[in-house]
């Protein structure tokens, strides 16, 4: 009787591998956008519809214009990965040209609510120079990431990896929001935040699965992150951090 061999799995190669990581890299960013939309559901995207994870603060329209921005920005990652999926080349340059102008708006209207954020009441213990710490830190972060990006834009692997890592901290700021951990001590505060900056772990393995090692871009976007997350934790109670906060623009006297 004859029998049939069967098929051989098909062969690795450059085609195979490409198509493998533009199905991580678009698999990823569509993860981290949920991750947003389950953080700010309550607070933006469907807000009123939903019980909140805490109480709620007005809906200004610099909280408007921010979440628009920030959302239309996480949106057009994956559409650019479709892009050079289909090799249009030209309207994917296009799109990120205007992504880079998304990205500008995303940085300035972060420092913008964080000037809204100092001086708005906050809740006791919590002072105004606390009030604004993760919204100023992440602009100071997109302040050196944002740059990187357009500097590597035709360094493929290098710029898609500094947009994830962007991604990543965006995602972040949304599951701080998530009801879990003790907000209110510093051990807390480190224990969330350990999750927060687990959100680069699935960069990590893919790029100790296909290289070896984390890539340089990876790697660099990665410690920006970590001190930002990290130092401000410490920082933030200081009379240091206050002293800064009320030079800057806008802020002053709360």
């Amino acid at each position: 009787m004859a029998t049939t061999a069967p098929a051989a799995p098909p062969a690795a190669g450059p085609g195979n591998s490409k198509r493998a990581e533009r199905r991580f890299f678009s698999t990823y960013m569509i993860a981290l956008a949920v991750a947003v939309l389950i953080g700010f559901a309550p607070s933006f995207f469907l807000r009123g519809l939903v019980e909140p994870y805490a109480p709620l603060r007005p809906l200004r329209p610099i909280v408007v214009l921010h979440g628009v921005i920030t959302t239309t920005w996480l949106l057009l990652f994956p559409v650019q990965a479709r892009l050079i999926a289909t090799n249009r080349w030209a309207l994917h340059r296009l799109l990120g040209n205007y992504g880079f102008v998304l990205g500008a708006g995303m940085m300035t209207t972060a420092y913008l609510l964080a000037v809204h954020l100092y001086h708005e009441p906050a809740p006791p213990p919590i002072t105004p120079a606390m009030n604004v710490v993760l919204p100023l830190c992440d602009f100071l972060t997109l302040c050196i990431l944002m740059p990187l990006a357009w500097r590597w834009r035709k360094n493929g692997p290098k710029h898609k990896r500094i947009m994830t890592v962007i991604a990543c901290l965006l995602a972040g700021a949304a599951i701080f929001r998530l009801p879990f951990g003790d907000h209110s001590t510093l051990s807390g505060l480190v224990y969330v935040h350990m999750a927060l900056f687990a959100t680069l772990l699935p960069l990590w393995a893919w790029d100790f699965r296909t290289l070896g090692k984390l890539h340089s871009a990876t790697a660099i976007a990665s410690a920006v992150v970590f001190v930002d997350m990290f130092a401000r934790l410490p920082l933030a109670p200081t009379p240091a951090w206050s002293g800064f906060v009320t030079l800057l623009p806008g802020f002053g006297a709360p």
